[in-house]
C-alpha cells in the first residue's frame, strides 16, 4: 500500500470508518478510528457534538430535549449543573452555551451572559452561570432565564 488505506466495519448494528497513513503491503498497518455510527443512532467523531441539551431554568429546571445528557441540577439561581450520560474521556471537551428569555422580562438596560465554569468541570459534568448587567455595569448578578441550549465536543 502506498497510499492512505481505509477501513469500514460493520458489525453489531455499529458501522466504523478507518483510516491509515502509507505504508507497505508487508508493515503492520495502524488504524485511527474516524467516524461511529453506533447502533443507537449516534455518530461518534471529533466533527459532530457529542452532547447537547435544550432546557428550562427559570421555574423547576428541566431538560426540554437532549442527547447523552442524564439530568440537570439547580445549583441556585442562574446556576446549573449538566451531568452527560456518557462522560468524556478527559476535561479536555468543550461546551458551549446560549441563552433565551421571555420577551419583556429584561430590556435594553439588563443584558445577560452565560458563562461555563471550567474550574469545577469533569469528565462527567458542566457548570453554567447566568449573569446579569443592570444599567452598563459589571456582570454581578445571577439571573434564571427561560431556556439554555448547550452543545459539547470532544471525545
Amino acid at each position: 500500500i502506498t497510499d492512505e488505506a481505509s477501513i469500514y466495519r460493520q458489525y453489531a448494528g455499529t458501522h466504523t470508518f478507518f483510516t491509515a497513513p502509507s505504508g507497505s503491503a508487508d508493515a503492520t498497518i495502524s488504524t485511527t478510528k474516524q467516524l461511529e455510527l453506533t447502533n443507537d443512532g449516534r455518530g461518534l467523531s471529533q466533527f459532530t457534538a457529542k452532547a447537547w441539551c435544550h432546557m428550562q431554568q427559570s421555574g423547576t429546571q428541566a431538560i426540554i430535549d437532549s442527547h447523552n445528557v442524564s439530568s440537570v441540577v439547580d445549583r441556585g439561581v442562574g446556576w446549573t449543573d449538566i451531568n452527560w450520560d456518557v462522560n468524556f474521556a478527559n476535561v479536555n471537551y468543550c461546551p458551549v452555551a446560549s441563552i433565551g428569555y421571555n420577551h419583556g422580562t429584561y430590556d435594553d438596560d439588563h443584558m445577560l451572559g452565560i458563562k461555563e465554569r471550567h474550574d469545577v468541570r469533569d469528565a462527567g459534568t458542566s457548570r453554567f452561570q447566568v449573569n446579569l448587567n443592570t444599567n452598563g455595569g459589571s456582570y454581578t448578578d445571577t439571573a434564571d432565564v427561560k431556556r439554555i441550549n448547550v452543545i459539547a465536543f470532544g471525545d
